[in-house]
């Protein structure tokens, strides 16, 4: 063989390992298996070809959170440049490749720290430390909050003592969206520690009855009554929506027990590959039916004083048929670090039955 020959095989070689490893990282930028890390939101995803796992993580801490077949996630996952985009209802979650588990992530956390109150304590104020977005808009330094509420435990400080000076700290930001249980046991103890009341719900359920009672002579309700409807007279109509969840078709029928619909919706909901579409599509189908038994009313009143929210795309699904024109919602960003992400813009865009009056 010439040395021409020789040098000639060699540079073949190398092409063909250049274009080999192109065709590799061309696969990785758009494969979706692997692992991922939010942008915000504080979560490190692992997908692979069944299962897609979320972990929560702050900087001392990474715990397994849920787990999803591949199939109730798929239609929403696309990548680009080694950056997957994750879509739930009507959010868009981005997030970057990384090579492997964060190290947090891969030590599983010992007994001893799971039911340390001093490690709980620090995991609640740096999962809010570090995700958590309106501190400027509550007015809250939480910085000052850590000083104020970490004195109050040690070692040796009973459960129902943390959950109250939980409790307490997380009241402090007085944001309706920010909550947190217990058992009832625990909370009954808890709740004798702080100078808030443990006092019942008010009756939410039996005011809306009342109400659909005295002006409904007869109504239609769905999914145990998440949305009741019906007239109050020729020229009026009345939709009370109650939830922005449950909405789908699950076979649940108004003879059940609240105990025989759950069990229902469960057994249904781990059949479904896509729950966001099933809500949807449930909540479509029975506004289609209020509008068919309530259109020709002259006035029509959407009561939404009991709904104690759910997703946003159900929502904006109800919005949709009261929507004379297309028009901006709302705008979000996510928090990354000290700054946020760029901007989303959500639309409402009419259905083809929207109301005309």
């Amino acid at each position: 063989m010439t040395d021409q020959t020789k040098a000639f095989l060699l540079t073949l070689l190398v092409l063909s390992g250049i274009l080999s490893s192109s065709r590799l990282h061309a696969q990785s930028n758009t494969d979706t298996n692997g692992t991922w890390m939010a942008r915000g939101y504080g979560w490190v995803v692992e997908i692979d070809s069944e299962t897609i796992k979320m972990y929560d993580i702050t900087k001392i801490s990474c715990k397994a959170n849920v787990e999803y077949p591949i199939e109730m996630l798929s239609e929403g996952l696309s990548v680009s440049n080694d950056v997957l985009s994750m879509k739930q209802g009507i959010t868009i979650y981005t997030l970057d490749r990384i090579s492997r588990l964060p190290e947090l992530c891969t030590k599983k956390i010992s007994k001893k720290n799971l039911n340390n109150s001093m490690y709980n304590f620090e995991v609640l104020w740096h999962t809010f430390n570090e995700q958590y977005a309106y501190f400027k808009e509550r007015r809250v330094d939480w910085q000052k909050s850590y000083e104020k509420y970490r004195r109050l435990i040690n070692n040796q400080t009973k459960r129902a003592e943390l959950f109250a000076t939980f409790y307490q700290m997380l009241e402090d930001l007085e944001d309706g969206h920010v909550s947190i249980d217990a058992g009832e046991k625990l909370m009954k103890k808890a709740f004798a520690k702080t100078r808030y009341k443990n006092t019942p719900d008010a009756d939410f359920k039996g005011l809306r009855r009342a109400i659909v009672s005295k002006y409904l002579e007869n109504y239609n309700t769905h999914n145990l009554s998440r949305t009741i409807w019906g007239k109050i007279n020729e020229q009026v109509g009345y939709v009370q929506v109650n939830s922005m969840m449950v909405q789908g078709d699950y076979g649940i029928t108004e003879g059940m027990t609240s105990k025989e619909a759950k069990k229902m919706y469960y057994k249904t909901l781990a059949k479904s590959p896509d729950q966001m579409e099933n809500e949807i599509n449930g909540m479509n189908n029975t506004m289609l039916k209020i509008f068919n038994e309530l259109g020709e009313t002259e006035h029509l009143i959407l009561d939404l004083r009991f709904n104690g929210g759910g997703e946003d795309a159900v929502g904006l699904t109800v919005l949709s048929y009261f929507a004379p024109s297309a028009r901006t919602i709302f705008t979000k960003k996510e928090r990354i670090g000290d700054g946020f992400g760029p901007e989303r813009i959500t639309e409402l865009t009419p259905c083809g039955s929207a109301i005309s009056r």
